[in-house]
């Protein structure tokens, strides 16, 4: 009796750990909504908007009379960060402040850096626009007259990026509403252009630029006086460039790989000087706007074309609600886009919600901070981005020789019959980094002294805890759990730790600013996958039905399709397909059927199935609270997907050479060490052979590690940068799996059985 209700109190178990499971997510799903719709209300009534909500402040933060088409100045320039501002430099930016709200701006479009004739066609077109020099070194002047020449040029350069800028958006939501509108300055001047770079409102050119990009004070304050009747003014207040980046010469461009390695050059004397002078236009300006009037005040390119940095960014509505600004494209307080501002435009102006359009509106994070405390948390934010972006490349590095080279050396005792405990100790510690290297997060060892030593040295030490522990259990399940939890719970609690990490992409480069970018969705993936056949081994070993083994399988599923997939966490448009693939995979070679060609018709039928049900929903949202896989879904239903594809699939060829070469030759390794084990693995397949305790590998470990191959391949056929996927997924699965076949060597033996004097 006793050997009968093993199996089904386990069965039991497992069904209540199901429900509770499912259970969790929904009741996690439901709170994150409820929170978002009672910080958003709009986002239930529709276009409707704050007068529909009670309260002083409707909208997520805009104040309900900022709905009745106030005046608005964009007061715009490049080159400035929150790093050069404080009360002392910056006088009347730190009082515009104390009415406003701020947010670094990421105001990449594609290249390294943004030039500034990019960033204020950026704002033109709500979308990722390169100005006349494309991605060259050279940043072209702003035009100063009335006339802006080489527009079909420029039309021409943006067709083939991808991202398919529509020009004169801004100058549309300003028609619609039937609004005079004037431009000063040349940037200005772009950004107000119609779709044929023809600008029909009052344009005030500035006077001639100094060397530095700045313009004269005295000219602005004329030109301000004229325009008091005008109800919105699109104002360049200049170009601040560092010495070797001056508009119309060349300068050394930037480069990923280049920023990955060498931090980014502070600011030089020249370029301070530069920030005074701006801001004392800054409060020319401001003086003569009148009281009532919504002000957006932002940096629209970095200073040279070396480094990538986050950009000056605040907002003063009608009312001056004061606090962080946030928006629903970063789903990061503090964190806006570029392209986040055209769309802001139209939410303050009362104007429809606008579709096709990449940004979504700013709103005012209704948690107040004072100008000191909010200039030091933005400050932080972007010393963070700056810090971890000069760590990915020795990271990454180091993270593909240890793996390599550990790997090399299981192999080598494996073939040997020898086992090592400090390989055994190496292998999961190397496992780990990446899980150490979103803990290391949680404190900000970007703030010390030595910020690069620092993090190196915490996430190694970390990862030597973990390989310790992993020993001591005589498993990787220790580090498999941390490579599945730590992505997944930061996930669901809004990428805080993802969010400028080694793995993720930093702030600057404008990637996925929540849910798992490409390397951590490896190791969420593969970690996911090897979890489950661990837990269908000890099913299979408690005598388990079928039906509880695949419900165990599809429950894990839907837990990962949550994390990675639904539109409030992941949003992720790849990710989904590839896992269903590879647990459908897991299941039925432990089901003991074998693959045909109608079988993976099957899994491809679900994949597709899978993707619909996660971007359906997300589309039929409000288009302001739609993810970037909602809008995709909406592309592809508008026959406009085929350019992102394009774009998406160019990044795949785009990689570095040594990349491909890498990947080759270890392919090349696992299939020559397959084919030598073939025999081996097809018995582990189909026989037990022994327990996890005793460091042996079970035949659902070897099944798991078939399905990670087909995750990582099918994820890199689609996704931008799969080849990515592949490599990092290998490194980080080969030390998983290496740590519990040298754990299964007894000392001194060789595979067949003999030993190494009986070999001789």
């Amino acid at each position: 009796m006793r050997g009968q209700g093993k199996p089904a109190a386990v069965q039991a178990a497992v069904l209540l750990c199901t429900v509770l499971l499912l259970a969790g997510v929904c009741f996690t799903a439901w709170l994150r909504s409820a929170a978002y719709y009672r910080a958003c209300p709009d986002s239930v009534s529709g276009s409707r908007g704050a007068a529909s909500v009670s309260g002083k402040y409707g909208s997520c933060g805009f104040p309900a009379g900022t709905h009745k088409n106030p005046k608005i100045f964009l007061i715009g320039f490049s080159g400035l960060d929150w790093s050069a501002v404080n009360r002392q430099r910056t006088p009347n930016i730190w009082k515009y402040l104390g009415t406003g709200a701020g947010a670094n701006l990421v105001v990449k479009t594609e290249g390294e850096t943004t030039c500034p004739d990019g960033g204020w066609l950026s704002l033109n077109t709500g979308a990722r626009t390169l100005g006349a020099g494309g991605t060259g070194g050279v940043c072209a002047p702003l035009p100063n007259d009335g006339r802006i020449s080489g527009w079909k040029t420029l039309a021409d350069v943006n067709s083939r990026t991808g991202y398919d800028p529509k020009f004169g958006r801004l100058n549309d939501i300003f028609a619609r509403k039937n609004m005079r509108v004037a431009a000063i300055g040349g940037g200005a001047r772009l950004a107000a252009a119609d779709s044929r770079g023809n600008f029909s409102g009052t344009f005030i050119p500035t006077d001639t630029p100094s060397a530095g990009g700045t313009v004269s004070e005295a000219g602005l304050k004329t030109a301000l006086r004229q325009l008091k009747n005008e109800q919105a003014v699109i104002v360049d207040l200049g170009a601040l460039r560092a010495r070797e980046a001056k508009l119309g010469t060349y300068s050394p461009s930037g480069s990923p790989l280049r920023s990955a390695f060498i931090p980014p050059d502070t600011a030089d004397s020249s370029l301070l000087a530069q920030v005074r002078e701006l801001d004392r236009r800054i409060g020319r300006t401001l003086a003569e706007i009148p009281r009532g009037s919504a002000v957006l005040m932002f940096s629209v390119a970095e200073a040279d074309t070396k480094s990538a940095r986050p950009q000056f960014f605040a907002m003063r509505t009608a009312e001056g609600k004061q606090g962080t600004a946030h928006t629903n494209s970063t789903r990061q307080t503090g964190v806006v886009q570029l392209t986040d501002i055209l769309p802001t435009v139209s939410e303050l102006l009362g104007g429809e919600k606008l579709s096709g359009v990449n940004g979504a509106p700013v709103r005012v994070h209704p948690r107040y901070a004072p100008p000191a405390r909010q200039t030091e948390i933005l400050r932080g934010d972007l010393r963070r981005a700056l810090a971890v972006r000069s760590c990915v490349g020795i990271f990454y590095i180091s993270f593909a020789v240890l793996s390599i080279l550990g790997s090399a050396f299981a192999g080598l005792c494996l073939y040997r019959g020898r086992s090592r405990r400090a390989l055994a100790i190496f292998l999961p510690g190397v496992a780990a980094l990446p899980a150490a290297s979103f803990l290391v997060n949680l404190f900000p060892w970007w703030n010390c002294t030595a910020p690069v030593e620092m993090f190196f040295f915490s996430v190694f030490f970390l990862s030597l805890l973990l390989g310790i522990l992993s020993f001591a259990a005589r498993s990787p399940l220790p580090v498999a759990c941390l490579g599945f939890a730590v992505p997944g719970i930061d996930a669901l609690f809004g990428s805080g730790l993802h969010f400028s990490s080694v793995l993720g992409d930093q702030p600057q480069s404008g990637g996925r600013f929540y849910g798992l970018s490409n390397v951590p969705f490896a190791v969420f993936g593969v970690s996911a996958v090897m979890l489950a056949g661990y837990g269908l081994y000890l099913l299979r070993k408690n005598n388990a039905s079928v039906f509880t083994r695949g419900l165990f399988c599809a429950t894990f599923l839907a837990l990962c399709l949550f994390v990675d997939g639904s539109p409030q966490v992941g949003a992720d448009f790849g990710g989904p397909p590839t896992l269903t693939v590879a647990f459908l995979l897991l299941f039925f070679i432990h089901w003991g059927k074998k693959l045909n060609l109608f079988s993976v018709l099957s899994f491809a039928a679900c994949a597709l199935a899978v993707m619909f049900l996660t971007s359906f929903p997300d589309w039929l949202r409000p288009v302001q609270m739609q993810s970037h896989l909602g809008k995709f879904f909406g592309s592809v239903l508008a026959g406009n997907a085929l350019p992102v594809i394009l774009r998406k699939a160019r990044f795949v060829f785009e990689m570095p050479l040594i990349a491909w070469i890498a990947l080759a030759a270890g392919l090349c390794v696992i299939a020559f060490a397959w084919w030598k084990n073939r025999e081996r693995l097809h018995r582990i397949l189909s026989e037990d052979t022994g327990q996890i305790a005793a460091g042996t590998l079970p035949r659902e470990t070897v099944q798991a590690g078939l399905a990670v191959f087909a995750l990582l391949f099918s994820a890199a056929a689609i996704n931008d940068s799969g080849i990515t996927i592949v490599f990092f997924g290998l490194i980080y699965a080969i030390p998983l799996w290496g740590m519990p076949l040298l754990r299964g060597i007894s000392p001194r033996h060789a595979p067949g059985g003999k030993t190494v004097t009986e070999k001789k």
